[in-house]
């Protein structure tokens, strides 16, 4: 089997080499009138091309700005894009269509932004994404077009920004998300690449905690807590499966009670009291059902 692929790759590559030996050129801007592309092959006089092709930024022809190959109409082969002051911008192989093989672009100031591999499912193996000053942005690892493993992401001064971990394209396991002074965010775990599952955790960037609760398959569950950036208890309440299971509080800013609610069976129930931020009581009642009757706890 190795053979036969090693034995068609060659094949493909003396097509190349001997199309390039016969100088068969096009110009996709002077010849685009004989140039048509129809369900992904591209055609030059009706027929599919093979060979070189080009497109100059310039009439003089001095700055290339593109050069690539066909094979019956589909890319094969070297693929290679350029900015106008002649800097590489892209650079990568491409086989019957589709990119494959390793890729790389550039700023231009000839600084790299990405680099990664292709194959025919798609991205594979190692992803780097870089900042112009040359700092890492992000790095990943592809399988067959979706994400594998560990992922990193860093703000421009070097600090690291998240970090996760994918299985078979989807978010699964602990997750951790930064500011940019270094401080933790939000420190969390999912579960199939999307539901949290287990403690969260969230937090200012001055260090203070912003939210603290557990969840299951998506759903709080148990203890719920936030926090103002002073340190002070904004709101706190049990769930169950997502709902309201219990005493609910709210208070202000400066300490006072706000709000003062229960919960049982995903409803509202039981006694309500409502405050100004002097303490104040602004309302206070009974939970009632549609037909005007008391919702016991």
């Amino acid at each position: 089997m190795k053979k036969v692929l090693k034995f068609k790759s060659l094949l493909v590559l003396c097509i190349i080499i001997l199309i390039s030996s016969c100088g068969q050129t096009i110009d996709l801007k002077d010849d685009r009138k004989d140039i048509d592309r129809k369900k992904r092959i591209t055609y030059y006089k009706d027929e599919p091309y093979n060979g070189k092709a080009v497109w100059y930024y310039d009439d003089e022809k001095t700055k290339l700005k593109m050069e690539l190959f066909f094979v019956e109409g589909k890319r094969d082969g070297p693929f290679e894009e350029y900015y106008e002051n002649g800097q590489l911008k892209k650079k990568g192989p491409y086989k019957d269509g589709n990119r494959d093989g390793p890729y790389e672009e550039y700023y231009e100031n000839g600084q790299l932004t990405l680099k990664q591999a292709f194959n025919r499912y798609g991205y594979d193996g190692p992803y780097e994404k870089y900042y112009e000053n040359g700092q890492l942005n992000k790095k990943a690892t592809y399988k067959d077009g979706k994400r594998e493993g560990p992922e990193e992401e860093y703000y421009e001064n070097g600090q690291l920004k998240e970090k996760r971990n994918y299985k078979d394209g989807f978010i699964e396991g602990p997750e951790e998300e930064y500011y940019e002074n270094g401080q933790l965010k939000e420190k969390a775990t999912r579960n199939d690449g999307r539901n949290l599952d287990g403690p969260y955790e969230a937090y200012y960037d001055n260090g203070q905690l912003k939210e603290k609760a557990t969840y299951k398959d998506g759903n709080a569950e148990g203890q719920y807590e936030t926090y103002y950036e002073n340190g002070q208890l904004m709101t706190k309440a049990t769930y169950k499966n997502g709902y309201l299971e219990g005493q609910y509080e709210r208070y202000y800013e400066n300490g006072q009670l706000k709000i003062k609610k229960n919960g049982k069976d995903r409803k509202q129930c039981g006694p309500y009291e409502e405050y100004y931020e002097n303490g104040q009581l602004k309302k206070k009642g009974t939970y009632k059902d549609y037909f005007g009757r008391e919702v016991i706890c």
